[in-house]
Formats: C-alpha cells, sequence, structure tokens
C-alpha cells in the first residue's frame, strides 16, 4: 500500500477528496475506487515495476491475463472469492516452482479445484436446460 500512496497517483487521489465538503462524500469516493486503488497496490508492488507509467500499463495487463484484478467498472462480485483465487494463484505457482507446500496450501488449492468443478458442472446443467428450451 505504501507504494501506491507515496505515488503520484496516490498523492492526487488524496487531494482529489479536498473536492468534497462532507466526510460522508470522500468515504463515498474511496470505496467507489477501492478496486482500482487494490489493482494499483499490487501492480505497484511488483518487482519489476520501473516506477513509470508505461510499466504500470505492462504490468497491468499481464495482471489481467491472470485474471487477478478486481473489476474497477461497477458490478456485484465477492471480494473474498477473488483473493482465494488469488491465493491459490500464488500456491499453485509455488508448486509448479518445484517447492514443497504446507498442509495449509494443499487445502486452499483443492477447495479452490473443487469450487472450480463445482463451477463447470453447473456451466454444463444450465448449457443441457437452455438446449432443451
Amino acid at each position: 500500500m505504501y507504494n501506491w500512496i507515496s505515488s503520484g497517483d496516490g498523492r492526487h487521489f488524496a487531494e482529489s477528496l479536498s473536492e468534497f465538503n462532507l466526510l460522508r462524500e470522500q468515504i463515498e469516493e474511496i470505496n467507489k475506487n477501492l478496486n482500482r486503488i487494490y489493482n494499483l497496490c499490487l501492480i505497484y508492488d511488483s518487482k519489476e515495476h520501473k516506477g513509470t507509467m508505461k510499466s504500470t500499463h505492462e504490468i497491468r495487463e499481464r495482471y489481467e491475463d491472470l485474471g487477478i484484478l478486481l473489476p474497477e467498472e461497477e458490478c456485484e462480485y465477492k471480494a473474498g472469492a477473488h483473493l482465494q483465487m488469488f491465493a491459490a494463484l500464488l500456491i499453485a505457482d509455488k508448486a509448479q516452482s518445484g517447492k514443497e507446500l504446507s498442509e495449509l496450501e494443499k487445502k486452499v488449492l483443492n477447495d479452490m479445484k473443487e469450487k472450480i468443478e463445482q463451477q463447470n458442472v453447473l456451466t454444463e446443467a444450465t448449457k443441457i436446460i437452455k438446449t432443451k428450451k
């Protein structure tokens, strides 16, 4: 979070809050931008970030391809589910690099696998129901 707060983007966002007269309005603006802020915290914390806008865009594209960024437009989502998926991705990356996993890490991966399998079954069932109508 420090990397974003100390960035020009973080500073400009903080300065923009002075446009709102009421604390309630400032809090609403912060809440409206939490996903963007979260994403930028991840991006700016990347070891490959060079402190440039170009670097930000390159890392954003890579993270978008990995599916680890929160949606920034208004939509319904479960942040907890996103964080679980992110944790599973990090654990899977650790496993692929040949490192031993703890029992908890194995459980997280297994839980995520089961959720994905359940989602696949629901998706297929929905397709079958739609074709029969």
